[in-house]
């Protein structure tokens, strides 16, 4: 083997590599959330009016209930006005299923209809 190619190999293996689950905090903060959602304006601006809707207990308890990829806030009817405002996304209530995009940074959002089997409320989750 070549020296390049011994040294190329070498240094890969010295490097590590991780997985994107390994990149995941073990324990995401409120804090850690908020810092990812603070470096878009559409998503901070629809952050802070969630948190006047649910108030900051109501923040607190669904990023402290986040699987580590989604936030799934409690539906409210202000939401989809909220939901509109931030991110330029028309929310029917008649819809059983919506996904979008933020068109500043790309995150996604879902928003699922209530169901009587599954899903006993509407669940709106936005990607962490």
């Amino acid at each position: 083997m070549s020296k390049s190619k011994q040294s190329k190999s070498s240094r890969h293996g010295q490097r590590g590599h991780k997985s994107p689950k390994s990149r995941l905090p073990t324990q995401i903060t409120v804090d850690d959330i908020v810092k990812r959602f603070a470096l878009c304006g559409r998503c901070s601006f629809f952050v802070a009016g969630y948190k006047l809707l649910a108030g900051d207990e109501g923040w607190e308890t669904a990023v402290q209930e986040t699987d580590g990829r989604w936030v799934h806030l409690a539906w409210q009817p202000e939401l989809r006005e909220l939901i509109g405002r931030s991110y330029g996304n028309r929310l029917d209530i008649d819809y059983y299923f919506c996904e979008g995009t933020c068109p500043e940074c790309r995150r996604s959002f879902q928003y699922h209809a209530a169901n009587d089997e599954d899903l006993p409320e509407p669940l709106f989750q936005i990607r962490v």
